[in-house]
C-alpha cells in the first residue's frame, strides 16, 4: 500500500518540494488532480481511493488495486471547468447490497479527528442513481475489523441522496444532517474512519466525484444541500437535527415531530433513526430468512421511510416492509432501543397505526430470550426454547385501512420457552408478516403508552374470528379470543376448563355413526400439498400419490380433538391398519399442546396449541411388516415416540390429537427420480389402551 501514499508531483513535472496547488487548502480531502490513488497529503492525512462490490458476480470498472488504490478517471468532457480528473466508478448485476467507492483517512485505517477541524464534507457529484453518502466510524466497526462496535454493527452514520440532480452538482453535507449509527453508536467525529460512496443493487450505475472536502459551518449554514423529492432543506435549530424535507415542509414544525416523549417514531423525519429521547436511540433495519431475495427494503441496504399516497392524516411517511417468497421462518423489520436493554417499565404497553396484506407478528426481544452476540443472555433448557423465541401479539386480520392498535404487555407470550417477561429488559420491537406468502405492511407513529385506564385490552381488529377482548387471568395472557369465550374461565393451551378426561374404556374413534364414531370428539384432516385423500365410513381410509419434490415433504393425515384430552390413565395408542404403501415411510404420532403450533387462528384446528413456529410432536416409525394386506393391531406407548420440537416428552394430560405421517424424499433433480410416495391404507378402531 505504500504507492498510495506516493506524491501528486510525477504527473504535472513539479520539482520535488515545491508546493503542490491542487493541494494546498488543508481541507480539501482530494481533488484528484495529480491522478494517483492517494487522497491529498494534507493536516497528517496519509489514505487512498478503492472501490468493491458485494461479492454477487456484477460487473465493476474501473477496479482498484491493492496496491495502488483506485486511480481517478480523465473527464473527458471538460463539464467540470479547470477540473481534469475525478473519482469514477461503474456498474451493475450486484444483487447482495450494492458496491461502495470510498477513501480511508488514513493509513493504515484508524480514526481521524475531523471534528476539529470541520462541521461536514462537500463534493462535487454526478450521478445516474441515488447514493448513500456513508461515515463510518470506530463506534460502528466491529472489533474483529478495528472498531469498537459490540451491537448494531455496520449501520454507519449516513446521508441519502434521494435523487442526484441531472449532471455535475455541488453537496454540502454537514455532520448534524447524518442520521443512523446502530446499536449504542453516538456520532463522534474524532473517530472518522472514511468516507463512502454506495450505490444500490440491482441497478446499472454510474458516479463521479470531484473536489471532495471537509468545511466549516455554523448556525443557519450547517444545513445539507437538497434535491427532489426532498427539496426543501431544514437547519437543526428546527428540529432534531438539519434534513432534507418534502416539498411544502413547514421547517418549523420539523421540530414537533418527536416531541411527546413516549413517541418511539412518528417517521416523519423520513430516515431510519428512531426519536432520541432521554438518551434512546435505534434503528429501523430489515431482515429476511435467506430463503428469497424479494424483500424491500432489501436488509443490505439502509433503511428509509415510505412517503404514503395522500398521507393518512397530517402524516407524510411511515415504515414499509413488501416482499414474497419466504419458505423458513420468513421476514421482518423492526428497530433497537438503546442503550440495552432499554427500560420500557414505566409504560403499559405499544400502540401504532398498521395496515397489513396478511397475519402479523409483533415482536419483543429482551434480555432473556436474545443470544448474547443480540445484547441478550438467553438459555435454552431441556425441551424449552428461550434462544430467538421472543415474546409477542398476533394481529391475525389483514386491512387494507389503517387501523390504531394498542398492544398492553400483559396481552405478549413467549411459547414453549421459560422465559418471563421483564419490561425493563427490552431490546426492540419487530413486525414480521405471515411467510409463504406475498406481504405488504405499513406501520407509523408507534409509541409507549399507558394502558392502566383502558384495562390493559388489546385491539381486537379481526370480528369474525377473534372478536372478545380478555384481560389476563391466571396464567393466560390478554388477547383476542374466538366468539362465545368466556374470559373468566379461558386457558390458554389446556387447561381444566377445556380439558376432558379420556373414556374409561379408552375409546377414540371407530368410524362409524354420524359423529364418525368417536367418542372423543374431533376432525379429521389432511395437511401438506398434495393432500391425501380420505373416507371415514367405518374405517379411516386413506389414499396418497405424492411425486418426489425438490424438497423433502411430510403430508399429515390427523384426528384433531375439539377439546383437550387427559390420559394419564393409560399407556398408549392402539389402532388396527391394512393396506399398503410404497415410495416413502409411515409414522405415527400422538400430538399435545406444546408440540402443536400455536397460530392463532381458529379454523386451523390448532387452537389448544401453544407451541412455537416449527413445533412438531415426536413420531413412531411404522416398519413394512406392519403394514400388510391383512389388519394388524399396533400399539404405541407414548414413551416409543422419538423427536419432535420442542425436544421433551409427550405431555399425556394435554393430548390434542393423533395422525399419520407420510415421509417423502427429495428429489436430487439428477439422473432418476425416485419413485412417488403411492399408499393405500385402511386405519379403524382408534383406542387408548
Amino acid at each position: 500500500m505504500a504507492a498510495l501514499n506516493t506524491g501528486c508531483n510525477s504527473l504535472f513535472g513539479i520539482h520535488e518540494g515545491t508546493p503542490r496547488p491542487m493541494c494546498a487548502d488543508p481541507l480539501m480531502i482530494d481533488d484528484m488532480e495529480d491522478g494517483d490513488g492517494s487522497i491529498c497529503p494534507t493536516e497528517g492525512r496519509t489514505g487512498g481511493w478503492y472501490d468493491f462490490g458485494d461479492g454477487s458476480p456484477g460487473e465493476l470498472t474501473p477496479k482498484s488495486d491493492v496496491s495502488v488504490g483506485l486511480a481517478p478517471t480523465r473527464i473527458e468532457d471538460g463539464s467540470r471547468g479547470s477540473s481534469r480528473y475525478a473519482a469514477r466508478f461503474a456498474g451493475s448485476g450486484f444483487t447482495n447490497w450494492g458496491a461502495i467507492m470510498g477513501f480511508n483517512l488514513l493509513y493504515p485505517t484508524r480514526a481521524y479527528d475531523a471534528g476539529s477541524i470541520a462541521a461536514g464534507i462537500t463534493f462535487w457529484m454526478k450521478s445516474n442513481v441515488s447514493v448513500s453518502v456513508n461515515l463510518p466510524t470506530s463506534e460502528t466497526i466491529p472489533i474483529t475489523e478495528g472498531g469498537q462496535c459490540v451491537d448494531g454493527c455496520n449501520r454507519h452514520f449516513t446521508f441519502q441522496i434521494t435523487a442526484p440532480a441531472p449532471g455535475w452538482s455541488l453537496y454540502q453535507i454537514p455532520f448534524n444532517a447524518l442520521s443512523g449509527g446502530g446499536g449504542s453508536a453516538i456520532w463522534n467525529p474524532s473517530h472518522l474512519l472514511r468516507v463512502d460512496f454506495r450505490v444500490p443493487q440491482n441497478t446499472a450505475f454510474e458516479v463521479w466525484i470531484d473536489d471532495v472536502a471537509f468545511y466549516s459551518c455554523a448556525g443557519p449554514e450547517c444545513q445539507p444541500t437538497c434535491t427532489d423529492p426532498f427539496p426543501v432543506s431544514c437547519r437543526i435549530g428546527s428540529g432534531p437535527r438539519s434534513s432534507c424535507q418534502p416539498t411544502g415542509t413547514d421547517c418549523a414544525a420539523v421540530a414537533g415531530y418527536c416531541a411527546d416523549p413516549l413517541l418511539i417514531d412518528d417517521m416523519e423525519d423520513g430516515d431510519s433513526a428512531i426519536c432520541q429521547w432521554r438518551g434512546r436511540q435505534g434503528s429501523w433495519f430489515t431482515a429476511g430468512d435467506g430463503t428469497s431475495a424479494a424483500l424491500t427494503p432489501p436488509s443490505s441496504t439502509f433503511f428509509v421511510q415510505t412517503m404514503i399516497p395522500g398521507g393518512r392524516g397530517t402524516s407524510r411517511y411511515a415504515a414499509r416492509l413488501t416482499g414474497s417468497g419466504f419458505t423458513d421462518w420468513g421476514a421482518l423489520m423492526g428497530f433497537g432501543l438503546w442503550p440495552q436493554p432499554w427500560d420500557a417499565s414505566q409504560a403499559g404497553g405499544i400502540k401504532f397505526w398498521m395496515k397489513n396484506s396478511v397475519p402479523t407478528m409483533v415482536l419483543f426481544p429482551t434480555v432473556e430470550t436474545a443470544p448474547p452476540d443480540q445484547g441478550g443472555q438467553c438459555a435454552d433448557r431441556a425441551g424449552e426454547h428461550n434462544c430467538g423465541n421472543w415474546f409477542s401479539f398476533k394481529i391475525t386480520a389483514p386491512s387494507n385501512d389503517w387501523v390504531e392498535y394498542e398492544v398492553p404487555f400483559s396481552a405478549l407470550r413467549q411459547t414453549a420457552g421459560s422465559a418471563t417477561w421483564n419490561p425493563s429488559h427490552l431490546l426492540g420491537v419487530s413486525f414480521a408478516p405471515r411467510r409463504d406468502t406475498p406481504f405488504d405492511i405499513w406501520v407509523d407513529d408507534i409509541q409507549f403508552y399507558d394502558c392502566s385506564a383502558s384495562g390493559c385490552l388489546p385491539t381486537c381488529a379481526d370480528r369474525a374470528a377473534f372478536p372478545v377482548r380478555c384481560p389476563a387471568i391466571g396464567g393466560s395472557p390478554a388477547g383476542c379470543r374466538p366468539p362465545g369465550t368466556d374470559c373468566a374461565t379461558f386457558v390458554l393451551g389446556c387447561g381444566a376448563a377445556n380439558t376432558t378426561l379420556a373414556p374409561r374404556d379408552g375409546g377414540i374413534t371407530t368410524f362409524m355413526g354420524a359423529d364418525a364414531g368417536t367418542d372423543i370428539v374431533g376432525d379429521v384432516l389432511a395437511v401438506g400439498d398434495p393432500a391425501a385423500t380420505y373416507t371415514t365410513n367405518g374405517s379411516l381410509h386413506i389414499t396418497l400419490n405424492a411425486a418426489a419434490a425438490p424438497t423433502s415433504q411430510t403430508l399429515l393425515v390427523v384426528d384433531r380433538f375439539n377439546s383437550c384430552v387427559d390420559a394419564t390413565a393409560f399407556t398408549g395408542v392402539q389402532f388396527s391398519i391394512s393396506g399398503s404403501i410404497a415410495g416413502c415411510t409411515l409414522r405415527y404420532f400422538t400430538e399435545d399442546s406444546v408440540h402443536l403450533f400455536d397460530d392463532g387462528d381458529p379454523t386451523s384446528h390448532s387452537s389448544h396449541g401453544i407451541g412455537r413456529p416449527g413445533a412438531y410432536p415426536p413420531f413412531a416409525m411404522l416398519t413394512a411388516g406392519q403394514v400388510t394386506s391383512m389388519p394388524q393391531t399396533l400399539l404405541v406407548p407414548f414413551s416409543a415416540v422419538l423427536g419432535g420440537i420442542p425436544a421433551r416428552p409427550i405431555d399425556q394430560a394435554s393430548l390434542t390429537g393423533l395422525g399419520w405421517a407420510f415421509f417423502v424424499d427429495a428429489s436430487t433433480g439428477a439422473g432418476t427420480p425416485p419413485p412417488p410416495c403411492v399408499a393405500d391404507l385402511t386405519i379403524d378402531d382408534v383406542r387408548f389402551y
